[in-house]
């Protein structure tokens, strides 16, 4: 469902934005995560959404805490750009 939101032409030109969507580890949503772009923060949205919703045991999870408040700040700024974009 998320994926196809993502990648709706309706979304695309709301966001102005076309995250290329492909499944990846931990490690590598939490290394992408560390861009602040808005695509980024969508696309470690859908990341997280995947991994959690079908299978969060794939390796190991990162032990690093400030993984975690990074991963944290996307889904806010995820849902926060969405509501200005489609609001404001």
């Amino acid at each position: 469902m998320l994926a196809g939101i993502l990648s709706s032409g309706d979304f695309k030109s709301r966001m102005g934005f076309n995250p290329a969507l492909q499944e990846v580890g931990i490690t590598m949503v939490c290394r992408d995560a560390a861009s602040r772009s808005p695509e980024s923060a969508f696309l470690t949205t859908w990341r997280l959404r995947n991994m959690l919703g079908h299978s969060l045991i794939r390796e190991p999870l990162s032990k690093v805490p400030d993984d975690y408040i990074t991963l944290a700040q996307q889904e806010i700024n995820a849902f926060l750009y969405s509501v200005f974009k489609l609001y404001a």
